[in-house]
C-alpha cells in the first residue's frame, strides 16, 4: 500500500512539471506572436531608443530577442547573394554597440537611399555574436501573421 502511494505521488509530482513546462512555453509562443508596434509609433517618440530587452541580449550574449533598436548607420555592406539576398549594414546604437542589419531583400523593397549618417531605427528579432550582434526578420511576417518587423529611415518605413 505504501509502494503505491509513493508511485501516485511521484505521478502527480511528474504530472505537476510537466504541466508547468507546457504553461511556460505556451505562454513564451504568446509573447513571441505579439503583434509588433506599429512603425509609426515611433515617430511619436521625443528620441527614440534600443529596448532594454535588446541592450540585456548584447549584455547577456542572448539570441532570439524580439525588439526596436535605435542608431547610426556606420557602414554599408555589400548585399549577402548567397541564398537569400539581404541588404546588410552596420548600426551604432546609443550606447556604442553595433549591430549588423539584415535586410530580407525578396519580401521587402531595397532601403533607398541609405547612406552613412543615417538614423534608422529598426524592430526584428536580435542574435549576439562576439562581433555586435545581427538584427534580421526586418520586414513583415511572410505568413501573413502579426509577427515581423519594420526599418524606418529618413521618415519612410520599409517591410
Amino acid at each position: 500500500m505504501v509502494g503505491r502511494g509513493i508511485r501516485i505521488a511521484a505521478l502527480l509530482v511528474v504530472l505537476g512539471v510537466v504541466s508547468y513546462a507546457l504553461g511556460r512555453s505556451r505562454a513564451q509562443r504568446t509573447d513571441a506572436a505579439a503583434p509588433p508596434p506599429p512603425a509609426d509609433t515611433v515617430s511619436r517618440a521625443a528620441s527614440p531608443a534600443t529596448d532594454p530587452a535588446i541592450l540585456a541580449a548584447i549584455e547577456r550574449h542572448r539570441s532570439d530577442v524580439w525588439g526596436i533598436a535605435a542608431g547610426t548607420v556606420e557602414r554599408l555592406l555589400e548585399d549577402d547573394r548567397k541564398g537569400i539576398p539581404h541588404q546588410q549594414f552596420i548600426v551604432r546604437i546609443e550606447t556604442g554597440a553595433t549591430i549588423l542589419i539584415e535586410y530580407n531583400l525578396d519580401l521587402a523593397p531595397r532601403i533607398t537611399p541609405l547612406e552613412v549618417g543615417d538614423s534608422v531605427v529598426v524592430r526584428g528579432e536580435y542574435h549576439w555574436s562576439e562581433l555586435g550582434g545581427r538584427i534580421h526578420w526586418v520586414h513583415h511576417d511572410p505568413s501573413g501573421g502579426p509577427g515581423g518587423g519594420w526599418l524606418k529611415v529618413r521618415g519612410k518605413v520599409y517591410q
